[in-house]
């Protein structure tokens, strides 16, 4: 997580304030084509994903505006 948040600090220092990344998360697993959230050529399933990980990216939007 550290690693990450370094990373994305760095990038938004040359970012404006609109386009900084605000708020991330990290997925408890990878996804999976057993899952149904990849398709064997490795597309995503947005839908599939909002679904599993729903608690997660709710997380992200609680008490801001982003």
């Amino acid at each position: 997580m550290e690693l990450v948040e370094r990373a994305v600090s760095q990038v938004n220092a040359g970012l404006g304030q609109a386009e900084q990344v605000k708020r991330f998360a990290i997925l408890p697993r990878d996804l999976s084509i057993e899952e149904g959230e990849i398709t064997p050529t490795l597309k995503l399933r947005r839908r599939v994903c909002e679904e599993h990980f729903r608690d997660l990216i709710d997380g992200l939007y609680v008490g801001g505006r982003y």
